[in-house]
């Protein structure tokens, strides 16, 4: 049954979209589901509709797209309109086939981004992503607002679940992307794929299925935008400038999307003499059908960095990162299997040189990387019966990594002696790591019965390099407690390897370890609710235990620094085991038709066993609560408000101790308290973007602003220790986070033909 309908007139103005318009009807009692593939974010109400009845409201902003309602248990989906029967073809196009499995997220830990979906209670539509405070137009830095996941607060980098940053798989179309960050010195803070560029975002912080290997933290997978029809848009900000276009051709069998963006950092810079990083980055692709049953996609990822800085005789430093992706897919429909092949090449250099000299330590580094992935790849995915979809492939990966560096560092600080090796002195290295990678899954998606579908499968992945070779077996289960309740478990074993182009080589660590090995269970539980104050929840509980994590160097006292490996606080950690398990809570409303909210909260912990002792890593947060309000402001404002806040992260304190020299005679050391025994003060902020659209016959017209930190919260970020050798006094002062600033842009989109 649907709901009691609100008798009051429906009036939807013509150039809103489609999306808001359908939302406004469920505040109207409507109780409607619709996907971003028939609902499009592109799609408006073509003109001014008013009437009393709201189901004849519904079908009239919907005709004029070839869209209907069609009445499934007392649910209106939208659907694409019947054809007449001689005009329809079930095989006219590979993303005709009907594959019911594809729409049942079965596995927990999963967030759809970027997508249109607002009955699910753990989605985001667009608009929710296009409001949320974030610099950069970069859906990596809005992620940060979402249960288990963390990060710094420069950094667009997640650590997942407390795992460690490159735990996450980021793949865009399919590609693994290994390099997938601009402005390095700057602890990666922006991502090389802008958020106005992608169709849609599926983050999964744990338990994913056999299809995605390599990594097991989580997974990041991105899908690029799809323009069915003729699209322009110009971004410009304080960032950087972006130019978008894309277009469909040859009777819409055939469509193209190039996207451009030019960074104002180093404009910036030298506006305000500082060091001034510039970057690039282009998305470009073309698909085209060749049949009606195949299709076939060509896709080009490019980014440059370079920074040129000195600062006058102490310091200077002169990167240059380019990394390029091209990939083919080839798509055919056999019967009632999509095969998917594709052949990639991935190329990523790197040039780090420069010197830093103070009164603490003299660093001298030149770091030259080259990287070389050539990748085949192939999936099949088949309705094998009713009740069974299979999911099989295999994957080939060539990796040829070439390294030369260089580096001297001498400290004049007593404080060095914390630090790992190579403490100081020359340290050079060149090897050169091939490594070749072949993976091979397969899974069952089954539905026993009308509330339960389960996914099994498993994983076999060999690396030549070590000689080692892995079996992953997973399952995940979905039970439908109710129509509108849902219980959900994941269980699995996760295998990470060390790529050929991860060795620690800054750290003095030539090798390449052993795979990590992950078991993780999860269990999730989904509720839906009719009233819009409360919409949905969502609570998740996981554990994860690794039996042989691989080495790791961090900075115990300060979060980041271009000569990071140049430091007297890098420590090598080499724990034996490590943990992480929590759990959280998120919950989503909808008020009003001009007002969205959500919350989470988690409880976490995550640790590593040092020596029998288990310690908290740099990076867990026991309490993580994130707010965020949307507002809606009239015709055309919109107001949205993030805040931020986490327990402190773990810290080592530093003492002196007197011992006896060589010689018998009494000195005074540093020395290390407990590993991560202490904590920084707890980290809050607020968030803000304001933004405000104009409606043109042409397009549409946007002006935003963000601040970040409004109320100016001085957040530490580390401790700065220095020695006194003459007075022999310790001092440790805080180092903070950047407080209040602001960012601003415009946009122009340009619709239709």
């Amino acid at each position: 049954m649907t709901l009691p309908l609100v008798a009051a007139e429906v009036h939807l103005r013509a150039g809103i979209s489609l999306t808001d318009a359908l939302l406004e009807l469920q505040q109207r009692g409507l109780k409607l589901v619709f996907s971003s593939r028939v609902v499009r974010p592109d799609l408006r109400v073509r003109a001014d509709v008013q009437s009393s009845d709201v189901r004849e409201a519904l079908d009239r902003v919907l005709a004029p797209h070839g869209l209907a309602a069609s009445e499934e248990k007392g649910v209106l989906v939208i659907v694409r309109a019947e054809r007449p029967r001689a005009e329809r073809d079930p095989a006219s196009s590979p993303r005709m086939l009907p594959v019911w499995s594809e729409e049942i997220v079965v596995q927990p830990s999963r967030i759809a981004l970027l997508v249109e979906e607002p009955v699910a209670p753990v989605t985001l539509t667009r608009a929710q992503i296009d409001a949320l405070p974030h610099l950069g137009d970069d859906v990596f830095r809005t992620l940060r607002l979402l249960p288990g996941v963390a990060s710094a607060d420069l950094s667009a980098e997640l650590h997942l679940r407390g795992g460690r940053r490159d735990e996450v798989l980021i793949r865009l179309d399919g590609q693994e992307l290994y390099d997938a960050f601009h402005l390095k010195e700057y602890d990666n803070a922006l991502s090389i794929v802008p958020a106005s560029a992608l169709a849609k975002t599926d983050l999964i912080t744990g338990a994913f299925p056999v299809t995605h290997g390599g990594r097991m933290g989580g997974v990041l997978d991105m899908t690029s935008a799809e323009p069915l029809e003729r699209r322009m848009r110009v971004v410009g900000s304080i960032v950087g400038v972006q130019l978008e276009a894309g277009d469909s051709v040859r009777a819409g069998r055939a469509h193209w999307f190039l996207s451009l963006r030019r960074g104002n950092t180093d404009i910036l810079g030298r506006a305000f003499n500082l060091e001034g990083p510039a970057f690039f980055d282009g998305i470009g692709k073309v698909e085209t059908e060749l049949t009606p049953r195949q299709s076939l996609v060509l896709r080009i990822l490019a980014s440059t960095d370079r920074l040129d800085f000195i600062e006058s005789d102490s310091k200077e430093l002169h990167t240059e990162y380019s990394s390029g992706y091209a990939w083919i897919t080839h798509r055919v429909l056999l019967g009632s299997a999509f095969v998917d092949t594709a052949v990639s090449r991935a190329n990523l250099e790197r040039d780090r040189r420069g010197f830093e000299s103070d009164e603490e330590r003299h660093f001298d580094v030149r770091d030259e990387r080259d990287l070389r992935v050539d990748g085949l790849t192939q999936s099949w995915s088949i309705q094998a019966t009713p009740a069974h979809f299979v999911n099989a492939g295999w994957e080939l990966r060539r990796y040829d990594a070439a390294y030369d560096y260089v580096s001297d560092r001498h400290f004049e600080t007593p404080l060095a002696i914390i630090r790992a090796e190579p403490k100081e002195g020359p340290f050079d290295a060149a090897p050169r790591v091939i490594d070749e990678q072949i993976s091979v899954y397969v899974s069952d998606r089954m539905r026993p019965s009308e509330s339960l579908t389960i996914d099994a499968g498993v994983r076999f992945d060999r690396q030549s390099a070590v000689g080692n070779s892995t079996l992953s077996p997973r399952l995940n289960a979905a039970w439908a407690l109710s129509e509108s309740a849902i219980l959900r478990l994941g269980w699995g074993r996760f295998v990470q390897t060390q790529r050929a182009h991860e060795l620690m080589i800054a750290d003095g660590d030539v090798e390449l370890h052993a795979p990590e090995r992950s078991n993780q269970i999860v269990v999730g539980f989904e509720r839906l609710f009719a009233s819009p104050r409360v919409s949905g929840i969502r609570v998740e509980v996981y554990r994860r235990r690794v039996s042989n994590p691989r080495p790791r160097y961090d900075n115990l006292l300060g979060p980041f620094d271009p000569f990071h490996e140049g430091e007297f606080d890098r420590v090598r950690f080499e724990p034996d085991r490590a943990s992480a398990e929590g759990i959280e809570l998120l919950v989503h409303g909808r008020p009003a038709a001009s007002t969205d909210w959500f919350v989470n909260y988690t409880l976490s912990r995550t640790e590593d066993d040092l020596d029998g002792a288990w310690v908290p890593r740099s990076i867990d947060q026991r309490h993580a609560l994130n707010v965020d309000v949307n507002r809606r402001i009239g015709a055309h404002w919109n107001a949205n408000l993030a805040w931020v806040y986490r327990s402190g992260h773990p810290t080592t304190d530093v003492s002196l101790e007197t011992r006896l020299d060589d010689e018998g005679e009494p000195e005074v050391v540093p020395v290390l308290g407990p590993l991560n025994g202490s904590r920084l003060p707890s980290y809050h902020r607020l968030d803000l973007r304001l933004s405000r659209e104009w409606q043109r016959s042409s397009g549409t017209f946007t002006f935003f602003l963000d601040g970040h930190n409004v109320y100016s919260r001085r957040n530490v970020s580390g401790i700065d220790v220095k020695l006194d050798e003459d007075t022999g006094e310790l001092t440790a002062e805080p180092e903070y986070w950047p407080r209040f600033f602001a960012s601003a842009g415009v946009s122009w989109t340009f619709n239709g033909r």
